[in-house]
């Protein structure tokens, strides 16, 4: 993740770099999640830590007019109970349907389920896309179905 414009024509910039602020790969200090690095003679005290898994399922892109960036359609599971963690959503429209999302302000596009486009009343005719989408810190894209306009 290098924090360009999402949908590069090649390999996004960031992949196989190490940040500069955490040491991990595939994304730059600039967009670094990490908390940063503690200052000199300071200690990082750490008295919990918590795992948590996401599990993604892409369904469908959205506009014509943009360059195929914008993603509508993901199921996001969260083992656990996520003690202390909330989980920020709201609902969007889609073609009029109000749709329960998952807030993520970090991402650079928005996916859900198929199991939701199912829901809807009305399906959207789902077209080919060409995008790759990836996960945070992943080199592997995650499948989608398609790309619709409402």
């Amino acid at each position: 993740m290098c924090g360009g414009a999402y949908s590069h024509q090649g390999k996004c910039p960031a992949m196989g770099k190490q940040c500069t602020n955490c040491q991990r790969l595939n994304h730059f200090a600039k967009v670094c999640r990490s908390a940063g690095k503690p200052k000199s003679g300071e200690r990082k005290v750490i008295h919990a830590a918590q795992t948590i898994q996401q599990q993604n399922e892409v369904l469908d892109m959205d506009d014509d007019d943009q360059p195929e960036g914008t993603v509508y359609v993901i199921h996001t599971t969260q083992p656990g109970n996520g003690r202390g963690k909330r989980i920020p959503r709201c609902t969007v429209k889609i073609d009029g349907h109000q749709v329960p999302a998952l807030i993520d302000t970090g991402a650079s596009i928005n996916i859900h389920a198929q199991s939701v486009f199912r829901q809807l009343p009305t399906r959207p005719q789902l077209r080919p896309t060409t995008v790759q989408v990836y996960a945070f810190g992943s080199a592997t894209p995650i499948p989608l179905a398609g790309v619709f306009t409402t």
